[in-house]
């Protein structure tokens, strides 16, 4: 219970971090630079300056585990926040991103602000914030260093610090590719060491209709490697000169290996305001 009480502390911490350092940024130059491109395709790595962001998204999962092994369905709702500090700083409390989704460890690791089980029974599960520095921006490439943390609120669950180098490479005006390299250490007793690399292909097909791809590898404690396929479909709503949210809507394979045994689907959008 103590354990609870003090991550329910450092989230409210880190949401009250959140509001009062883009409120302090913000100024009408950068509510300028916070119009990001309307396009999927053409969006920066990260929220631009002076933009906040949004998650709403619901996750139906259907796996077989346990003892006895049997097929269990189960509603998740995970919600998020984050803020562009600037062009190239980014922090909040977010889900994971497409093409990361629900990767291997997505039940201590989907993280965000409200990380919910809705049933069968009613959880909260291990909330999460990052902080992500964009180094690297051209026209075709950009690239980022990522810290992510993960709080213990889970039962049986330990400290999470994951680092990554999110990469974003665009295809001329058709497509992005949205890849990179991630580490997680995993603070139980001994230490535990987990890497994913996720890849997604992406293409709008409209100005407003998105359609993607995503799969990767991801690799556990034991070296035991897994790879996840799943697809992306999407639209953007909102004036052309600062696109007001994204539904997204997709279905997931976490492990092709074992194919339907284990499958999700997923649904939800993020919203976007500028200050």
């Amino acid at each position: 219970m103590r354990a609870r009480t003090v991550s329910f502390a450092v989230v409210a911490a880190a949401v009250a971090v959140v509001v009062v350092t883009l409120t302090a940024v913000a100024s009408p130059a950068q509510a300028q630079l916070g119009r990001q491109p309307f396009r999927w395709v053409d969006r920066p790595i990260q929220a631009p300056a002076a933009t906040f962001r949004f998650d709403a998204y619901l996750l139906f999962d259907s796996s077989y585990f346990g003892a006895p092994y049997r097929r269990h369905n189960r509603l998740f709702f995970f919600g998020g926040v984050g803020a562009g500090i600037t062009d190239d700083i980014e922090i909040g409390m977010t889900p994971q991103e497409w093409p990361s989704w629900w990767h291997g460890w997505w039940f201590y690791r989907a993280g965000g602000l409200l990380p919910l089980e809705l049933a069968p029974e009613f959880d909260y599960l291990n909330p999460s914030f990052h902080f992500q520095y964009r180094f690297l921006h051209e026209q075709a490439v950009e690239l980022a260093f990522r810290v992510e943390m993960v709080l213990p609120v889970q039962a049986g669950s330990d400290f999470t610090l994951e680092l990554g180098v999110p990469l974003l490479v665009r295809l001329g005006d058709v497509g992005r590719l949205d890849l990179g390299f991630y580490l997680g250490l995993v603070f139980s007793d001994p230490t535990a060491v987990y890497s994913r690399i996720p890849i997604g292909l992406s293409f709008n097909i409209t100005p407003e209709f998105f359609l993607g791809v995503n799969s990767g590898v991801n690799f556990d404690f034991d070296g035991n490697a897994w790879v996840p396929f799943g697809t992306l479909f999407g639209f953007t709503f909102g004036p052309s000169t600062a696109p007001i949210g994204d539904a997204k809507f997709g279905f997931q394979l976490p492990d092709v290996e074992v194919g339907f045994d284990f499958w999700q689907i997923f649904g939800g959008a993020t919203f976007y305001v500028y200050l």
